[in-house]
């Protein structure tokens, strides 16, 4: 009896070990998922952080790029129309040319220059423009006392007198009210259109991202610019509606879902650029990916290992625990095989 009494102590005994190494497997095991789990999720926030950070950077990059192009543009323009208004005798010309048919006009540039010494002949200055700068697509006059208008073109430089009005839609143009210098009556309006290319192609190169959109608006509220990588029609509808109806970009809206840079430059162009937040998130998404996979990946190998080792230390103890409660039951002649059975 006392033998049976024995072993039922030493039952018990072997239970809370094996009891014992698996709340150690398990606490080891909790242990090193939590620890890679904190790594990579540190490594991902850090990633998200920064292509945040370089999203806007790029925003505002976009932006400045926008803004110094802008500018360079508006400053030739005003070269131009000073170089056809800057004095009276050129405002005349203007007039004339309107006025006239073109031999009569020739005439008329001939008789000028014999009297004054200057040749003032529009078609030729408007041709000059295009050699001087090499981003003109189109020259429009109107003055306010003519119907029709001037246009000057890539095909035809010299230029012509048209009916109606100038086609501006979907132009990147410049326009600039013609002015009597010793008046300052509004005599009627210069336009140039500008290549969009150094632009476009600028902002294609700016990020790798994806989801890039620009916008430019005029002081009229007209659509000069609209640019995007992967066009988003909610966002350019929206743009749209809120310029019609009060000329105001919607800002905080785009801002829930966009990195953001606004300018309203001193001549007053609006410049909007935005970059996708979604973008920013499948990017770094895809930037993760290997670290993601190897992450579960090593988990899943270091919780087979410790399994294993643990498994393997259970069994060499359960040896040792029955070899131990044989010799207290008198058979003194046990024995553990320390060669197959080594902790």
């Amino acid at each position: 009896m006392s033998g049976w009494g024995y072993m039922r102590k030493t039952k018990p005994s072997s239970l809370n070990e094996k009891t014992l190494l698996n709340r150690l497997l398990k606490n080891y095991a909790l242990i090193l998922v939590v620890v890679i789990l904190f790594g990579m999720f540190s490594i991902g926030i850090n990633t998200l952080w920064q292509s945040m950070g370089r999203g806007q950077i790029t925003v505002q990059e976009a932006v400045d790029m926008i803004s110094r192009s802008i500018n360079d543009k508006n400053m030739q323009g005003k070269t131009m129309l000073n170089n056809l208004t800057d004095n009276q005798e050129k405002i005349n010309s203007l007039n004339r040319y309107m006025d006239l048919p073109i031999s009569n006009y020739l005439n008329y540039s001939y008789d000028q220059q014999l009297a004054s010494g200057n040749y003032l002949f529009l078609p030729g200055q408007v041709r000059n423009f295009y050699t001087m700068y090499d981003n003109i697509e189109s020259i429009a006059i109107v003055l306010n006392n003519y119907d029709g208008y001037y246009l000057s073109t890539l095909s035809n430089k010299g230029g012509i007198k048209k009916s109606g009005s100038p086609q501006l839609n979907n132009k990147f143009y410049l326009a600039y009210p013609i002015t009597n210098q010793v008046t300052l009556e509004v005599l009627g309006s210069f336009y140039v259109e500008f290549s969009k290319k150094d632009m476009l192609d600028s902002l294609a190169n700016l990020t790798s991202f994806g989801g890039l959109s620009a916008y430019v608006f005029s002081n009229t509220a007209y659509q000069l610019l609209v640019y995007s990588e992967s066009p988003k029609q909610n966002d350019l509808q929206l743009i749209q509606q809120e310029m019609k109806k009060n000329s105001q970009l919607p800002i905080q809206t785009l801002k829930e879902k966009n990195q953001l840079e606004y300018l309203q430059t001193t001549s007053g162009f609006d410049i909007l650029v935005t970059i996708s937040k979604e973008k920013i998130f499948k990017h770094v998404f895809w930037d993760l990916r290997i670290l993601i996979v190897g992450g579960i990946v090593l988990i899943l190998l270091l919780l087979y290992l410790l399994y294993r080792t643990f498994t393997k230390y259970s069994h060499q103890v359960d040896i040792i625990m029955d070899s131990m409660a044989r010799v207290s039951q008198g058979d003194l002649n046990t024995r553990i095989d320390e060669k197959n059975h080594s902790i």
